[in-house]
């Protein structure tokens, strides 16, 4: 099946020679690879484990982490999907190579794929969202312990985990606030 996979790989995303001028090479049976300048997009293969298909950008005089094509998608502003790319069968193979075709030339259509810009773009949209992450676990835990806070009417405890985060908090949280404030000795 693998071989299947570069065919199906290289007829679906030949527009990015086409359109960027982009060398295409053949790493394994399993990757392919195109360089244009000092950039690089991979799609990858897994056919051994989990049967995943995914497509990395990178900048080969950086040492960051690549981008996957749901980060493209997003930063392009257009909806991906959440789930990876799968796929266990021939013909399962052929359909999802050609989805990710499609939506990577969405997203070339919406930005310039190899440039510094873009790169950039993406490493702050990339920070941006792991600091909204962090951010959301910490108010899951914030809530948590505050619930346990007004159960035993501790609200010193309760005026002390609300501060932080009193732009983010539910109108219920604000008023248990507000509460706390007033109740405090």
């Amino acid at each position: 099946m693998t071989n299947n996979f570069i065919q199906f790989s290289k007829e679906k995303f030949q527009f990015i020679e086409i359109k960027y001028g982009a060398k295409m090479e053949v790493i394994s049976n399993n990757e392919l690879k195109w360089h244009y300048e000092n950039y690089s997009l991979r799609i990858i293969y897994d056919n051994r484990r989990s049967y995943e298909l995914g497509i990395l950008l990178s900048n080969d005089e950086d040492a960051s982490p690549p981008f996957d094509l749901h980060e493209l998608a997003r930063y392009a502003d257009i909806a991906s999907g959440d789930s990876a790319f799968q796929a266990s069968t021939e013909t399962r193979l052929e359909m999802i190579i050609d989805k990710m075709a499609k939506l990577l030339l969405l997203v070339c259509n919406q930005i310039p794929l190899f440039s510094l810009e873009t790169m950039k773009k993406l490493q702050q949209q990339r920070e941006k969202e792991c600091h909204e992450y962090a951010k959301r676990n910490k108010l899951e835990r914030m809530r948590i312990d505050a619930e346990k806070a007004w159960k035993e009417k501790n609200y010193a405890e309760i005026k002390a985990l609300y501060e932080p985060f009193l732009d983010d908090l539910s109108k219920s949280e604000l008023k248990k606030y507000e509460y706390a404030l007033r109740s405090r000795k």
